[in-house]
């Protein structure tokens, strides 16, 4: 599996997050995802076949100031864990 974050956008203490995952081998469901002091929100369960590129879209809500970079954790339950890092852009007004 490939994760890519392809847009990070910040609006105050939230991040909206466009990622594409690749499959490299037998599908995989990704169940999860997380990052320390964040609520997340993404349609999930997703599952990503063999050579599939598959787009995500997610919300990232900070409970405090949001970091400038952060690890945002794939959980694909027994198949293994994955982590990704995020450099969020500020919002174009």
């Amino acid at each position: 599996m490939v994760a890519r974050i392809d847009a990070a956008t910040m609006l105050g203490h939230e991040f909206d997050l466009r990622l594409t995952l690749t499959g490299l081998g037998a599908p995989l469901m990704l169940k999860e995802m997380a990052t320390p002091g964040a609520l997340i929100r993404f349609q999930g369960p997703l599952t990503v076949g063999f050579a599939q590129d598959t787009v995500l879209i997610a919300s990232v809500a900070f409970d405090g100031v949001p970091p400038d970079i952060f690890t945002l954790l794939l959980d694909f339950g027994a198949s293994g864990q994955g982590a990704v890092t995020v450099i969020p852009q500020e919002a174009m007004h």
